[in-house]
């Protein structure tokens, strides 16, 4: 064997005289050269540390545990109260009045309310009346433009009226006007025969139109048949028999009829009956 220099030669125990190397009894380990590496002893300080670790996380686990079943008896004490304190509770509001209150009768009176009247149909105008004759003139001397007002033929019934007058613009043309409640017109008059139309014409203003209503009572008077009333009433030249303004009120009655002539300011100057 060759050693390296600076190092001794390890002395090589020598066996007893006669023997081979010493033999180790079966079962047993061999001892260890002394020049070898020795086994060392586990380090007991290390083991202490993992154990001391552990037997903390031991208690943590333990103490969060408590804690988390503490709380949740708490919340649940609040929630619910035990049943001595409910008793109590209870005991306490048996002891509070329940106040009273009284409210006073209150008496409904029905109010009797009276059923409204059925509408009155508003009357149609009477032009037999009044001054409505005389403002129907005027209304439609207004419509047509022309004053004084030339007539051919103004005819009154009890609630609409006619009226055939010049065309002021075309004293050649006549036109009609109807009066309803509303007047309608102008509309083209035809003229017949040869006659002289400025001769059978009469202004408005030739005319007593409130003299209508009192020549209506003196007809009814002065006509006295069965069931007498009067249909209308015409004004016109008395053609051909005379060139002068006459008002005629035509009188109906159940069996026969008649009439009343007046001039033109309302002066009775015939009355005929059958």
């Amino acid at each position: 064997m060759n050693t390296p220099q600076g190092f001794p030669t390890p002395p090589f125990p020598q066996g007893p005289p006669g023997r081979g190397p010493q033999s180790t009894p079966l079962g047993a380990p061999a001892s260890t050269p002394s020049w070898m590496p020795q086994d060392q002893p586990p380090n007991k300080s290390g083991r202490n540390t993992a154990l001391a670790v552990l037997a903390l996380v031991v208690v943590i686990g333990a103490a969060a545990v408590v804690f988390l079943f503490t709380r949740d008896d708490d919340e649940a004490s609040v929630d619910s109260p035990s049943p001595a304190t409910q008793q109590q509770v209870d005991e306490v509001l048996a002891t509070v009045p329940t106040p009273t209150v009284t409210v006073p009768p209150v008496t409904v009176t029905s109010a009797v309310v009276d059923p409204l009247p059925p509408p009155t149909a508003l009357a149609p105008a009477n032009l037999f009346t009044g001054t409505r004759a005389a403002e129907v003139i005027a209304e439609i001397g207004v419509a047509r433009g022309a004053a004084p007002l030339r007539i051919l033929q103004a005819l009154f019934y009890p609630e609409y009226a006619f009226a055939q007058v010049q065309d002021p613009s075309i004293p050649a043309n006549v036109d009609e006007y109807q009066w309803r409640g509303d007047l309608s017109g102008p509309a083209p008059v035809t003229l017949t025969g040869d006659g002289d139309l400025e001769a059978n014409l009469f202004s408005d203003t030739e005319v007593n139109w409130a003299v209508i209503p009192t020549l209506v009572e003196t007809a009814l008077a002065q006509i006295p048949i069965e069931g007498a009333e009067v249909s209308h009433i015409s004004v016109q030249r008395n053609l051909p028999f005379s060139d002068a303004v006459q008002i005629r009120v035509f009188v109906n009655g159940t069996r026969t009829s008649g009439y009343l002539d007046a001039d033109a300011q309302g002066t009775v100057i015939n009355v005929s009956q059958g």
